[in-house]
């Protein structure tokens, strides 16, 4: 056998590493995850044209690193990531820092200083390494960094801190920077949100970019009185811990117009079901079900919050951007899951439409009652004729108007439209208003009433009637 030292092409290489998944915000991610396994308290991050070229820094008060371990964390593949990480760590591979600055940037610069060590930069030159085939590492003295790079002046008032500058940015235009802007700020938001409230315990952390700081948004709205949450359930894989907890935002009919937009996110409430993965109390995955149960309109308000720690990211396929769809729940708890999804999905159902009681309700006598057909679980909705408002209208006509009535409320009852009628309360619920959408004089129904009680209407009747949708004792002056 003949062995061959075969190493990679780096020029190769590299313009591969540039595209491994990475959007901007995800990107950025990856940098604040160093900063907040940093220890750092603060963290900002601007992102503006510098000389009409996209320029990004982020800065940190965070622990710092010295000259060596600023080299080490230059170094692609730094860490083993089958290494136990300490708690609170947010990396694995090794990688995050430079994949995700390379997937954006041809020029990573770091500057970094510990209390006990004076100020260290290291700098990436994509354009150096492809030319010349070679990783070739910059170190350079401090003075030797461009004064305008963002937040270098911040970081010379730090007793210790970190500042990483992404120059070079090639993958976003200047004419995009504040459509980016945007876009970052939901993400981190979002994905940051136990550290920017200091949930549960959660250290907090303050994040802002361009000046603005973040406000944390907590795609399970707890603040609110009105979300149900159910008995967390602990399952076990590899005899690790996953805690799985189901969550039922609420209706339309529960909160305000303002709470019920911002719960259904950017990507509206039908993409943002389902579950929302939390390792190290950093959000990885969201708004899928993993392909367990189908994303339905009537599962809009259910969310899953799931928590792991950072030593199960073989067991849930971890990939190095910490995002996306490669992340998959361990085939070994999927059966429990999707058994916790469908209970969840029951209650959320009965939530969608704001109705918490079932359609035969033994107080009132409805217009509408649910109606099953056969064993199959098929069901659909007719009119209730023991109402005793048709009770009456019905007694009041002859044999034929009576079908002629008959057949129009069966046809009636046919083209419900249920679909249509779904939709406006998932799509514009504040301006879905059946209560104005036929207008009736209060004052004609009284007449009407007054007709009946006129006509022999027994006081049996007009209890009944108290007990029926659309009346009221007020209507009747007993």
């Amino acid at each position: 056998m003949i062995e061959t030292n075969l190493p990679p092409n780096v020029s190769s290489l590299v313009k591969s590493l540039r595209d491994i998944g990475y959007t901007l915000d995800v990107a950025v991610a990856d940098i604040i995850d160093n900063s907040i396994s940093a220890n750092a308290d603060n963290i900002n991050i601007i992102f503006a044209p510098i000389k009409d070229n996209p320029i990004l820094s982020v800065l940190d008060d965070g622990s710092g690193m010295g000259f060596g371990e600023l080299v080490e964390a230059m170094r692609l593949a730094t860490k083993d990531p089958g290494d136990r990480r300490e708690n609170g760590d947010l990396g694995r591979f090794g990688l995050g820092l430079k994949t995700a600055s390379f997937s954006q940037s041809k020029l990573l610069t770091v500057i970094s200083k510990t209390e006990d060590s004076s100020a260290s930069v290291s700098q990436w030159d994509l354009n150096k390494v492809i030319s010349t085939n070679k990783w070739t590492l910059n170190q350079l003295e401090l003075d030797e960094v461009n004064g305008d790079t963002p937040l270098l002046k911040e970081f010379h008032e730090l007793a210790s801190g970190t500042l990483v500058t992404w120059g070079a940015i090639d993958k976003v235009t200047i004419d995009a920077i504040s459509y980016e802007v945007a876009k970052i700020s939901n993400h981190l938001s979002l994905v940051f949100n136990r550290f920017l409230s200091g949930e549960g315990g959660t250290k907090k952390v303050n994040i802002s970019l361009n000046n603005n700081n973040l406000k944390a948004f907590d795609p399970l709205d707890k603040k609110n009185t009105a979300t149900l949450f159910e008995e967390a359930t602990i399952l076990e894989i590899n005899d690790k811990k996953v805690k799985v907890q189901g969550c039922i935002l609420p209706s339309v009919q529960q909160t305000t117009k303002s709470s019920f937009e911002r719960n259904a996110t950017i990507n509206g409430y039908l993409r943002s079901q389902g579950c929302y993965l939390y390792r190290e109390n950093r959000l990885i995955a969201y708004g899928t079900w993993w392909n367990l149960i189908k994303r339905h309109d009537s599962h809009n308000l259910v969310r899953i919050q799931i928590d792991i720690d950072n030593n199960q990211d073989e067991e849930w396929s971890v990939s190095v951007t910490k995002s996306g769809f490669s992340v998959t729940p361990p085939h070994g708890i999927k059966n429990d899951l999707r058994a916790i999804f469908k209970s969840s999905t029951k209650i959320g159902r009965g939530v969608v439409g704001g109705r918490k009681r079932v359609i035969k309700n033994k107080v009132k006598i409805m217009f509408w009652d649910s109606v099953k057909y056969g064993d199959d679980g098929k069901f659909g909705y007719s009119i209730n004729k023991q109402h005793p408002l048709y009770r009456e209208l019905s007694q009041s006509m002859d044999d034929t108007k009576n079908k002629l009535l008959n057949l129009y409320l069966s046809e009636l009852q046919k083209y419900l439209p249920v679909e249509d009628i779904n939709r406006s309360l998932i799509h514009t619920p504040h301006d879905f208003d059946q209560n104005n959408s036929v207008e009736i004089d209060k004052e004609d129904l009284k007449n009407i009433i007054e007709s009946l009680k006129n006509a022999g209407l027994s006081k049996e009747d007009i209890g009944r009637l108290l007990l029926s949708e659309g009346f009221d004792q007020e209507l009747f002056e007993l």
